[in-house]
């Protein structure tokens, strides 16, 4: 909630909240992100999973899936961007790098 206040308020983002990897799915396919920020270690199903079902969804092949997680090792964060991922943020971390980590996920390059 508090990260949630701090994207909307300072950094002006539109931010919509899931509370587990279905609801995420639910409210992506309506609020059309730009960005998710997903935590790889939700109650209900994988993070890898709700980002693979993103990522093969045609209405949401523009999003940006950032991962976060406190429990990667460097070999598995590799892995997660060679599998798609747009970035990773690893817990815990500060309003900043989540603001960077959106910014990064979003820069065009032509």
């Amino acid at each position: 909630e508090v990260l949630e206040k701090i994207l909307e308020d300072e950094a002006k983002y539109e931010v919509e909240v899931a509370k587990g990897g279905f609801a995420a799915g639910v409210i992506a396919e309506k609020f059309r992100p730009h960005v998710i920020l997903l935590d790889m270690h939700l109650a209900d199903i994988d993070g890898r999973e709700v980002a693979k079902q993103v990522k093969n969804n045609a209405d949401l092949q523009l999003t940006k899936v950032v991962a976060m997680s406190g429990k990667m090792m460097d070999e598995e964060v590799n892995g997660m961007l060679a599998q798609g991922f747009d970035g990773f943020l690893k817990k815990p971390f500060h309003v900043k790098q989540v603001i960077e980590a959106v910014e990064d996920a979003m820069a065009v390059v032509y």
